[in-house]
Protein backbone atom coordinates (compact mmCIF):
# COMPACT_ATOMS: atom_id res chain seq x y z
CA UNK A 1 0.00 0.00 0.00
CA UNK A 2 1.50 3.28 -1.20
CA UNK A 3 -0.23 6.26 0.94
CA UNK A 4 0.62 9.20 -0.43
CA UNK A 5 -1.56 11.66 1.95
CA UNK A 6 0.55 14.53 3.71
CA UNK A 7 -1.42 13.83 6.55
CA UNK A 8 -4.44 11.93 7.33
CA UNK A 9 -6.17 13.66 10.05
CA UNK A 10 -10.06 12.08 10.38
CA UNK A 11 -11.29 8.96 10.37
CA UNK A 12 -15.23 7.88 10.21
CA UNK A 13 -18.11 9.43 8.05
CA UNK A 14 -17.32 13.38 6.91
CA UNK A 15 -19.64 13.71 4.43
CA UNK A 16 -18.58 17.92 3.44
CA UNK A 17 -15.34 19.06 4.35
CA UNK A 18 -13.92 22.92 3.62
CA UNK A 19 -10.99 24.92 3.88
CA UNK A 20 -10.50 28.34 6.24
CA UNK A 21 -8.24 30.15 7.88
CA UNK A 22 -8.59 31.67 11.26
CA UNK A 23 -5.69 34.09 12.78
CA UNK A 24 -2.87 33.18 9.97
CA UNK A 25 -3.52 29.17 10.71
CA UNK A 26 -4.97 27.18 7.97
CA UNK A 27 -7.72 24.55 9.35
CA UNK A 28 -10.27 22.37 7.83
CA UNK A 29 -13.29 22.31 9.01
CA UNK A 30 -15.48 18.72 8.43
CA UNK A 31 -19.75 17.29 9.13
CA UNK A 32 -20.02 14.03 10.66
CA UNK A 33 -22.18 11.41 10.69
CA UNK A 34 -22.69 11.56 14.16
CA UNK A 35 -23.92 15.59 13.19
CA UNK A 36 -20.22 17.24 14.79
CA UNK A 37 -18.51 20.08 13.18
CA UNK A 38 -15.08 19.65 13.67
CA UNK A 39 -11.81 21.53 12.90
CA UNK A 40 -8.63 20.17 11.88
CA UNK A 41 -5.15 21.96 12.11
CA UNK A 42 -3.56 21.25 8.95
CA UNK A 43 -0.16 23.02 9.73
CA UNK A 44 1.35 21.44 12.55
CA UNK A 45 0.93 17.62 11.68
CA UNK A 46 -1.98 17.60 14.83
CA UNK A 47 -4.39 15.40 13.75
CA UNK A 48 -6.63 15.73 17.41
CA UNK A 49 -9.99 17.60 16.41
CA UNK A 50 -11.28 20.55 18.22
CA UNK A 51 -15.24 19.97 18.02
CA UNK A 52 -17.08 23.10 16.99
CA UNK A 53 -20.57 22.21 17.76
CA UNK A 54 -23.40 19.36 16.72
CA UNK A 55 -26.57 19.07 15.28
CA UNK A 56 -29.39 16.25 16.21
CA UNK A 57 -28.37 14.48 12.82
CA UNK A 58 -26.05 13.62 10.37
CA UNK A 59 -24.51 17.17 8.51
CA UNK A 60 -24.46 17.25 5.02
CA UNK A 61 -23.20 20.09 3.73
CA UNK A 62 -20.56 23.51 4.80
CA UNK A 63 -20.08 26.83 3.58
CA UNK A 64 -17.10 29.08 4.66
CA UNK A 65 -17.10 32.78 4.50
CA UNK A 66 -14.25 34.49 6.83
CA UNK A 67 -14.54 33.54 10.03
CA UNK A 68 -18.34 31.59 10.03
CA UNK A 69 -18.75 28.20 9.03
CA UNK A 70 -22.82 27.61 8.41
CA UNK A 71 -23.72 23.84 8.73
CA UNK A 72 -26.88 21.60 7.11
CA UNK A 73 -28.05 18.92 8.48
CA UNK A 74 -30.42 15.89 8.31
CA UNK A 75 -32.36 17.75 11.12
CA UNK A 76 -33.66 20.25 8.47
CA UNK A 77 -31.54 22.69 10.33
CA UNK A 78 -29.00 25.26 8.98
CA UNK A 79 -26.49 26.44 11.97
CA UNK A 80 -23.94 29.00 11.72
CA UNK A 81 -20.70 29.07 13.99
CA UNK A 82 -18.80 32.06 14.43
CA UNK A 83 -14.97 30.74 14.88
CA UNK A 84 -13.73 33.82 16.50
CA UNK A 85 -16.06 32.95 19.19
CA UNK A 86 -15.95 29.15 19.70
CA UNK A 87 -14.85 27.65 22.46
CA UNK A 88 -15.50 24.12 22.64
CA UNK A 89 -18.51 21.50 21.39
CA UNK A 90 -20.99 23.74 23.38
CA UNK A 91 -19.99 27.12 21.84
CA UNK A 92 -23.45 28.68 21.35
CA UNK A 93 -24.08 28.89 17.01
CA UNK A 94 -24.45 32.06 16.06
CA UNK A 95 -27.92 31.45 14.44
CA UNK A 96 -29.77 28.18 14.31
CA UNK A 97 -32.23 28.67 10.64
CA UNK A 98 -35.00 26.33 10.74
CA UNK A 99 -37.37 26.36 7.75
CA UNK A 100 -37.06 23.87 5.96
CA UNK A 101 -39.13 20.48 6.01
CA UNK A 102 -36.06 17.88 5.33
CA UNK A 103 -32.81 17.43 5.59
CA UNK A 104 -30.46 20.60 3.94
CA UNK A 105 -27.89 19.32 1.30
CA UNK A 106 -26.20 22.34 -0.01
CA UNK A 107 -25.18 25.59 1.04
CA UNK A 108 -23.48 28.55 0.14
CA UNK A 109 -23.09 32.46 1.14
CA UNK A 110 -23.50 35.45 -1.37
CA UNK A 111 -21.14 36.97 -2.71
CA UNK A 112 -21.78 40.66 -1.18
CA UNK A 113 -21.46 42.74 1.40
CA UNK A 114 -24.37 41.90 3.61
CA UNK A 115 -23.91 38.53 4.75
CA UNK A 116 -26.56 36.27 3.62
CA UNK A 117 -27.13 32.11 3.18
CA UNK A 118 -28.34 29.91 0.63
CA UNK A 119 -29.45 26.78 1.45
CA UNK A 120 -30.86 23.70 -0.62
CA UNK A 121 -33.11 20.99 0.68
CA UNK A 122 -34.68 17.91 0.19
CA UNK A 123 -38.02 19.58 0.63
CA UNK A 124 -37.30 20.79 -3.41
CA UNK A 125 -37.16 24.40 -2.06
CA UNK A 126 -33.88 26.92 -1.84
CA UNK A 127 -34.01 29.73 1.11
CA UNK A 128 -32.26 33.14 1.55
CA UNK A 129 -30.98 33.46 4.94
CA UNK A 130 -30.01 36.15 6.80
CA UNK A 131 -27.95 34.68 10.10
CA UNK A 132 -27.00 38.34 11.39
CA UNK A 133 -30.36 39.27 11.59
CA UNK A 134 -31.80 36.58 13.82
CA UNK A 135 -32.18 34.47 11.63
CA UNK A 136 -34.80 35.12 9.32
CA UNK A 137 -35.87 33.58 5.28
CA UNK A 138 -35.26 36.68 3.21
CA UNK A 139 -36.54 34.54 0.71
CA UNK A 140 -38.27 31.14 -0.40
CA UNK A 141 -37.36 30.25 -3.63
CA UNK A 142 -39.91 27.08 -5.54
CA UNK A 143 -39.42 25.92 -8.74
CA UNK A 144 -37.68 22.56 -8.53
CA UNK A 145 -39.71 19.53 -8.27
CA UNK A 146 -37.45 17.29 -6.60
CA UNK A 147 -34.60 17.77 -3.83
CA UNK A 148 -32.34 20.67 -4.24
CA UNK A 149 -29.11 18.43 -4.61
CA UNK A 150 -26.82 21.41 -5.32
CA UNK A 151 -26.30 25.01 -5.02
CA UNK A 152 -23.62 28.14 -5.79
CA UNK A 153 -24.13 31.74 -5.40
CA UNK A 154 -21.84 33.93 -7.76
CA UNK A 155 -21.64 37.81 -9.03
CA UNK A 156 -22.36 37.76 -12.95
CA UNK A 157 -20.59 39.80 -15.29
CA UNK A 158 -22.72 43.18 -14.53
CA UNK A 159 -22.59 42.13 -10.72
CA UNK A 160 -25.86 40.58 -9.96
CA UNK A 161 -26.05 38.04 -7.81
CA UNK A 162 -26.63 34.84 -9.56
CA UNK A 163 -27.81 31.48 -8.00
CA UNK A 164 -27.62 27.99 -9.87
CA UNK A 165 -28.87 25.22 -8.10
CA UNK A 166 -29.06 21.57 -9.59
CA UNK A 167 -31.84 18.93 -8.20
CA UNK A 168 -32.70 15.49 -8.80
CA UNK A 169 -35.24 16.75 -11.13
CA UNK A 170 -32.27 16.79 -14.04
CA UNK A 171 -32.55 20.35 -13.74
CA UNK A 172 -29.80 23.06 -13.15
CA UNK A 173 -31.47 26.48 -12.94
CA UNK A 174 -30.58 29.64 -12.82
CA UNK A 175 -31.77 32.70 -10.68
CA UNK A 176 -31.55 36.08 -10.81
CA UNK A 177 -31.50 37.09 -6.57
CA UNK A 178 -30.95 40.83 -7.76
CA UNK A 179 -35.37 41.12 -8.76
CA UNK A 180 -38.19 39.31 -6.81
CA UNK A 181 -38.98 37.14 -10.02
CA UNK A 182 -38.46 33.05 -9.46
CA UNK A 183 -38.76 32.20 -12.90
CA UNK A 184 -35.33 31.21 -13.33
CA UNK A 185 -33.49 30.35 -16.87
CA UNK A 186 -33.58 26.53 -16.70
CA UNK A 187 -31.08 24.07 -17.94
CA UNK A 188 -32.38 20.11 -18.48
CA UNK A 189 -29.71 18.15 -18.07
Amino acid sequence: ENDQALLVIATGLVYDIKSLILDDIPWLCGGTLQGELRLWRTDNGDPAPVSLGRHNDRVNALAVAGTLVASGSNDAIVGVWELANAVGPDSPPLALLAGHSDAIISLDFLPIKTLLLASGSLDATIRIWNPANGGSCLRLIYGHINHVTAITAFADEHGRIRLASASSDATVRLWDLDNDNDDPDEITM
